[in-house]
């Protein structure tokens, strides 16, 4: 029973990979994701964001009403992924320069390639984390409005 259990979960993750409201294909957070696979999103967002900056461009988009406010929303919403993408990209060359200097001839240079590493190998895990928040897909309804209502209620003093 345990067998057939976890492989119904594996085969609601894999059924859970969509397009996420801005295009960015994504899973929801699983701990077994790989460096080439943020990588690869990363890419992906970039490539989005190369295209609605085009559409943005284009002369025909202005003339539609409300086309560049939704180019807009959507661009925005790619922002953050994008620099958290620059910050990961850089922290992972940091920390392969890093772990290459440890092996310089020189102590003092080898001691500041272990702090490095250190530092970068705490670092790089809150990098992740952050990647696969932005990453879940939202809710289509986030971003609508609501009308919440209280009233008063019998009882108390």
């Amino acid at each position: 029973m345990e067998a057939h259990g976890s492989h119904c979960r594996l085969k609601r993750l894999r059924a859970f990979i969509a397009w996420t409201s801005n295009g960015v294909r994504c899973a929801l957070s699983d701990s077994s994701r790989s460096v080439a696979d943020f990588l690869e999103r990363i890419a992906e967002a970039e490539a989005r964001i190369r295209d609605l900056e085009t559409q943005l461009s284009d002369p025909d988009v202005a003339k539609q009403p409300g086309a560049i406010e939704k180019l807009g929303r959507r661009l925005g919403g790619l922002r953050p992924l994008l620099e958290l993408g620059e910050r990961y990209r850089v922290a992972l060359s940091e920390l392969e320069d890093s772990r290459a200097m440890l092996e310089d001839e020189d102590p003092e240079m080898a001691d500041l390639a272990r702090s490095e590493i250190e530092r970068l190998e705490r670092e790089l895990p809150e990098i992740e984390t952050e990647l696969r928040v932005i990453l879940t897909p939202k809710d289509p309804n986030d971003e609508k409005n609501a009308i919440f209502e209280i009233r008063a209620g019998t009882g108390g003093d």
